[in-house]
């Protein structure tokens, strides 16, 4: 397996990890749990790429939505 994909499959990020790592975001969550700006449009940018994904495979994305949204309200 190539380094670059090995680096994608590691498991268990953090939705913060996520962010960072895919989206380019240092630093998506204030000390409150709440988003900050970047924080926000690069979230906006996970949930619009589900989606996609979910429209390239005919796949319903919602429950995945529904539950990063609950990892958000509860901030984990």
């Amino acid at each position: 397996m190539a380094t670059n994909e090995q680096k994608m499959r590691i498991p268990n990020r953090t939705l913060e990890e996520v962010l960072q790592h895919f989206f380019g975001c240092k630093k998506p969550f204030a000390k409150n749990g709440d988003f900050t700006a970047q924080g926000s449009k690069a979230y906006g940018k996970l949930v619009e790429l589900l989606y996609n994904v979910g429209t390239l495979s005919e796949t319903d994305m919602n429950d995945i939505i529904e539950s990063l949204d609950y990892i958000v309200t509860e901030k984990y």
